[in-house]
């Protein structure tokens, strides 16, 4: 091997190794970080993502903390054959067959239902089967504390027989009276679950 050969088969190894330890100490400069503060939550539906509405801050009245936002999911229900007697029905031909408040979804059913939770309950669910959707359609749970807005949650029903649900954290200090409005897409009312937080 001539002497040329050898200086240009050193300066290549001598290049290579200089491009690597560059790369290694890049790696170490720039370390993915969570940020001091979290960002925001953003309302996703299993399906699509969407934003939740802005909620108006607590008046002096109610405790000072903010609601957070929540994880609203949804997924279609298993097609049945035998068709329940409709609970209500909207002028857009929406009908909803069940709209409960629980402690958690298990299977994509609800678990836990009721009409009274413990303060220190963390997180509810509000479940609802949705019927009658010809075309993708988006309904809203609504969210009130003490007649407070304290979210609302954009849900997209796609089929005609649907299961869908929003959850909501609750604070220990947000006790007292709550109640979830299904609204339609015009912002008509189909249903209204009441629940008590003490």
């Amino acid at each position: 091997m001539s002497k040329r050969s050898l200086a240009l088969l050193s300066a290549s190894i001598v290049l290579m190794l200089s491009w690597a330890s560059i790369l290694v100490a890049q790696e170490g400069i720039n370390p993915q970080e969570e940020p001091a503060t979290p960002p925001q939550a953003v309302e996703q539906p299993a399906t699509s993502p969407s934003t939740e509405t802005p909620t108006p801050q607590p008046s002096a009245e109610t405790p000072t903390a903010t609601p957070s936002p929540e994880e609203p999911q949804s997924s279609p229900a298993m097609e049945t054959e035998e068709k329940p007697a409709p609970a209500e029905t909207s002028t857009t031909g929406l009908t909803i067959d069940k709209m409960v408040v629980c402690t958690g979804i298990e299977e994509r059913e609800p678990v836990g239902e009721g009409t009274l939770f413990q303060s220190g309950v963390g997180k509810l669910y509000c479940f609802s089967l949705v019927l009658g959707a010809e075309e993708p359609t988006v309904i809203h749970h609504v969210w009130y504390w003490n007649d407070q807005k304290m979210a609302d949650i954009p849900l997209t029903i796609r089929s005609s027989r649907f299961r869908t649900y929003s959850s909501k954290n609750i604070l220990p200090q947000w006790k007292g009276a709550w109640r979830v409005e299904l609204t339609g897409p015009k912002g008509e009312i189909l249903s209204t679950a009441a629940f008590n937080v003490e």
